[in-house]
């Protein structure tokens, strides 16, 4: 689906919502979990660096809101 033709508030709902389960099931994993070393885009990754990296492309996502929606 074409996210420009979806309504604003359902994927700021969306995006609160992926970002709160992302945190609870970070938040479920034992040290040891987090530590587990695996292969994302040909490159070996922790599942504590994954975390890292989802925190960082949601204030991407953030940045573009502010730059195109919140600007005008």
């Amino acid at each position: 689906m074409d996210a420009n033709a979806r309504d604003f508030n359902d994927l700021l709902d969306e995006m609160y919502l992926i970002r709160k389960g992302t945190i609870v099931l970070f938040n479920s994993f034992s040290t040891e979990a987090l530590l587990r070393i695996g292969v994302a885009s040909e490159n070996k990754m922790s599942v504590r660096a994954l975390g890292y990296l989802f925190s960082g492309h949601q204030m991407h996502h953030l940045n573009v809101i502010k730059e195109k929606y919140l600007k005008k």
